[in-house]
């Protein structure tokens, strides 16, 4: 089971986004802007983060930037955007996301790599020789 945070102002695509994750027994919140989940990222620990990139309050890149400039634990954050370059992509990366999907996205494929960046991210004791 993991933590996962959603931070999107489309409530549709939250429920949509919740479906998919609870029935693995995931524990799903919400944030409707970013000032809000930069605050529940701060006094949580969260095992992923999605992050629409256009937010009101902040956006994305502005939550991983004040993040870093923080020094604050940075979960595995993906960013959902309908907008796409390859420059908005690299910016995105440099400041700490470890993905980026273009909406409109294929469900079963977003929960598969948000399901890889989770097991990524979980500490595992170093094996025996």
């Amino acid at each position: 089971m993991a933590k996962i945070l959603i931070a999107d102002d489309d409530a549709t695509l939250c429920e949509m986004l919740r479906a998919a994750f609870e029935p693995d027994g995931h524990e799903v919140s919400f944030a409707e802007e970013g000032e809000a989940a930069l605050g529940m990222i701060r006094d949580n620990s969260y095992d992923l983060v999605l992050l629409d990139y256009a937010m009101p309050a902040k956006s994305a890149l502005q939550i991983l930037s004040q993040l870093r400039l923080e020094n604050a634990l940075m979960p595995p954050t993906m960013i959902l955007s309908s907008k796409v370059s390859h420059e908005l992509v690299r910016e995105c990366l440099d400041a700490g996301a470890k993905d980026f999907v273009i909406k409109p996205f294929n469900l079963p494929t977003l929960v598969q790599r948000a399901n890889a960046l989770i097991e990524k991210g979980r500490w595992r004791p170093p094996s025996s020789p």
